[in-house]
């Protein structure tokens, strides 16, 4: 008799991430553009989902023992140069398609003008301190977002987007194999 072991397994929708502006999963653009025509008021602004910046849904390998959850990316007034940047987007997009994730391109790669890699030093700077390096956190941790569109600001949006299947699939994960989550 064959057993067959059943995997929960839950298909990577970033790997279909358009390759221009607007950035997103094809699925979510629906959602997303119904979000924007409700966002109409100047004290929506900070809340503003924008796509002109690839989006980052998670940083690290899928497998990684420490798990941060995060809100979603943010953006700083340095974010358009840094993406435009030669290789930037392309490989921002790359990370998020890899099978099993890929370490923490921030803290691997030499772009050290990034504003990701600054919030990165800032955000790991006691760990850094103890003697870790970066390349060794890139390796053992993983950050999830909860959606993966930048804004400035963080507030719940009315309904999960279809991307956030997988974001949940991360932390199931992560739960069923013990890692810490913080």
């Amino acid at each position: 008799m064959t057993t067959r072991k059943v995997v929960d397994q839950v298909l990577n929708p970033w790997t279909r991430t358009t390759r221009s502006a607007p950035y997103a999963v094809p699925e979510d653009l629906p959602h997303l553009q119904a979000l924007a025509d409700t966002q109409v008021r100047a004290s929506d602004a900070p809340y503003r989902l924008n796509l002109t910046l690839p989006p980052e849904p998670f940083t690290g390998l899928h497998d990684a023992p420490l798990v941060i959850l995060l809100a979603n990316p943010g953006v700083s007034d340095a974010d358009p140069a840094a993406y435009a940047r030669p290789g930037v987007t392309e490989r921002t997009l790359q990370h998020i398609a890899d099978a099993g994730g890929a370490p923490n391109h921030f803290l691997t790669h030499a772009d050290k003008d990034h504003p990701g890699l600054r919030w990165w030093s800032r955000t790991l700077n006691g760990l850094t301190r103890q003697g870790y390096s970066h390349d060794e956190l890139a390796r053992q941790i993983l950050a999830v977002q909860f959606h993966g569109y930048h804004s400035r600001s963080w507030r719940p949006i009315p309904y999960t987007l279809p991307s956030q299947s997988f974001a949940f699939h991360l932390v199931r994960r992560a739960m069923s194999r013990d890692a810490l989550i913080v």
